[in-house]
């Protein structure tokens, strides 16, 4: 694999428009391999992340929602710069996550590490493999797939 420099949690918020708190990445590089790319991302949670002051205050597991927007925000950055265009943004068609471990911070921070694989790019279609791992005890946390469809309509509505 050919890896890219690291991209800022910064400019990921400029690309993906998404802003804090609703983004699950500190920083991501690109990455090809077999003609296709790819992107990896980290996101460090630690116990005064803001999501454990309401969410199951007894219990503070990290929701599996969050866990699974943080491998579309991941594979989203390849797609983005891929198209390099606002006008051919896109839909986010379909995902599916299966979920193996739990995400605490009971024993301190968790580093999570996010990879999308682009398995292929077929008419506008493209179609990601996702897996997303515990750095510190390498423990699968979440795995699945994410189809991404090209909205070339938005273009059109736009400049209409």
């Amino acid at each position: 694999m050919i890896y890219e420099n690291w991209i800022s949690a910064q400019k990921i918020s400029e690309i993906l428009d998404i802003h804090d708190p609703f983004l699950f990445i500190d920083r991501a590089r690109l990455f090809s391999y077999n003609l296709l790319s790819g992107a990896q991302s980290e996101y460090v949670v630690d116990s005064s992340h803001w999501i454990f002051k309401s969410h199951m205050r007894n219990n503070p597991v990290f929701p599996g929602a969050l866990l699974g927007e943080c491998l579309c925000q991941t594979a989203m950055i390849d797609v983005y710069s891929r198209l390099k265009s606002e006008l051919n943004r896109g839909l986010l068609r379909s995902t599916d996550f299966t979920f193996f471990n739990k995400v605490t911070c009971e024993t301190g921070p968790v580093k999570l590490i996010a990879v999308a694989k682009l398995l292929s790019l077929k008419r506008g279609i493209s179609t990601y493999t996702l897996n997303l791992d515990d750095y510190n005890s390498g423990k699968r946390i979440a795995q699945g797939s994410l189809c991404h469809v090209i909205n070339f309509m938005s273009g059109m509505i736009k400049n209409a």
